[in-house]
């Protein structure tokens, strides 16, 4: 199947570089294909990552990262988009892949940097 991703990266930029006009922050978080910095991506605020960081933390998406193959022996794989734009950019990724995010934001590896973590919502610390 084209089209899925093997590898993604979670990158930290300015608002002002963000592509679609439903999001304002002065920086936000991109999601996208590691092999490729010209396809879409998707963004988040830093309350909606540091959202999706916690429920990962808390095994919420654990069951979405288990057995490679579907039972015919197709390749399964996670689809992700913006829930407030459902006609714009969707990411699909390789299950590997998604286990890999799951591991690194478990790990530490994808929290966000201290300039974003003093603009969340009080909640979410």
């Amino acid at each position: 199947m084209s089209g899925i991703l093997e590898t993604v990266e979670v990158l930290f930029i300015e608002g002002a570089e963000v592509p679609v006009k439903h999001k304002f922050a002065d920086r936000m978080v991109v999601l996208r294909d590691a092999d490729r910095a010209d396809a879409p991506g998707l963004y988040y605020t830093a309350d909606e990552w540091q959202a999706f960081i916690l429920g990962v933390k808390e095994g919420e998406f654990d069951d979405m990262a288990g057995r490679t193959q579907a039972a015919d022996g197709a390749q399964r794989v996670i689809a992700l988009r913006d829930s407030k734009d459902p006609n714009g950019p969707k990411l699909i990724l390789a299950i590997e892949a998604w286990a890999e995010l799951l591991l690194t934001i478990k790990a530490g590896e994808r929290e966000l940097p201290a300039d974003m973590r003093e603009l969340l919502d009080g909640r979410l610390h």
